[in-house]
Formats: structure tokens, sequence, C-alpha cells
């Protein structure tokens, strides 16, 4: 699958005196890069800004229509499935119009 068992991911953690300081996070399984995600599912337009030099990319989104939905209990990670299969139901025409809508990224 392409898909490292583990892999590192470099974080932004301060900034001291102009010089980013990095901290290294052990991850589970690596997720695949961006453009793969994008080649295969919708996603949102953006423009880079700049990268970091840490692992990640400050990107500014073109204008784009977004749905949310309430979180039950932030403590609670049951919570976070209930919330993810509402949109999901929505998104699979559970909706005033009954519509399909083509699933894109990001589900955050």
């Amino acid at each position: 699958s392409g898909i490292n068992a583990e892999y590192e991911a470099v974080v932004s953690t301060q900034s001291t005196g102009g010089n980013e300081e990095c901290q290294v996070l052990k991850q589970g399984r690596k997720p695949k890069p961006l453009d793969e995600i994008c080649a295969e599912i919708e996603c949102p337009a953006f423009d880079p800004v700049n990268g970091t030099g840490c692992g990640y990319t400050a990107r500014i989104l073109h204008e784009s229509v977004w749905v949310g939905t309430p979180l039950r209990d932030y403590e609670d990670p049951s919570s976070y499935t209930e919330s993810f299969w509402r949109l999901f139901n929505y998104i699979n025409g559970s909706n005033v119009d009954q519509a399909e809508i083509n699933m894109t990224v990001p589900v955050i």
C-alpha cells in the first residue's frame, strides 16, 4: 500500500530568536501525500504560503463551501464518531433535497 508501518512527524514547537525549533513525534501510520489524496477525491483549492521546514506547509484556502455539525462532548471519543456519521449520512442523501454529494477532504 506504500504506507510505512511507522514514521516520524516533525512539527514546529516554538520560535526562539527567529529560529524555529522542531520536535519529532512518533506516529503510527504515514498518511498519503496530499497530491495523491487530491488525485482520488476533491480537495479545496489553495495557495501555499511557505513551508516551516518542520514537515508541514501553511496554505491559504480559496473560497469554498464548508459544512459542520455539533460535537456532543469533546472529551468523549464516541462523539467524534457520531458527528462523522451525521455528516456522512448527509452527503449520502439524508438531507432536505435527498441529494447525494461527493465527499471531499479534509474531514476535520
